[in-house]
């Protein structure tokens, strides 16, 4: 094994290198980073002054920035400007995450996926590319815990205390 590049920033990485075929996405606290995969040319960086928490890569064009006031920004990948914004419901102190995609294809990036969040006692499902809300599920109880999407089922499983539930996605006409 051998090191062949390395770049150095002026804070500490938070998360893992996410990348794609032709750059790196990097954060540190406040601060979005994107680099050629050479680790030589900045493509572009934006600061956050709310702070980050994590990014998400949600297809061939647009990757998600997720702030500590609970704002999912949706970027454009080679340009970094700003698509949508959205105000989610998730709480932040929660361990595990509270929001992920779904998507049918292995590579979701290649495809249209829905954004999939969840608060307390809500789940909501969410356009990627406008950001529009395309539906919510409320609960009686506090949710716990959320399953990964089961493609097979079309559903998701929550835990509410002692209990579990399975949430199935139906397309309606």
């Amino acid at each position: 094994l051998e090191k062949t590049a390395v770049n150095s920033f002026d804070a500490a990485l938070i998360q893992k290198p996410y990348f794609d075929y032709k750059n790196l996405y990097l954060i540190s606290s406040n601060k979005l980073y994107v680099l050629n995969k050479d680790l030589v040319q900045m493509k572009w960086e934006k600061q956050y002054s709310e702070g980050l928490v994590d990014i998400e890569l949600l297809d061939a064009n647009r990757i998600m920035v997720l702030t500590k006031q609970n704002k999912a920004i949706c970027l454009a990948r080679d340009t970094g400007k700003e698509i949508w914004t959205k105000q989610l419901k998730t709480q932040s102190e929660r361990e595990g995450n509270s929001i992920f995609q779904i998507s049918l294809n292995k590579y979701k990036q290649l495809d249209r996926s829905i954004i999939l969040t969840f608060s307390e006692n809500e789940i909501e499902l969410i356009d990627n590319i406008t950001g529009n809300s395309l539906a919510i599920y409320n609960s009686e109880f506090r949710i716990d815990h959320l399953s990964n999407f089961d493609v097979l089922e079309k559903c998701v499983y929550l835990i509410e205390n002692n209990r579990i539930s399975k949430i199935e996605f139906k397309v309606k006409s």
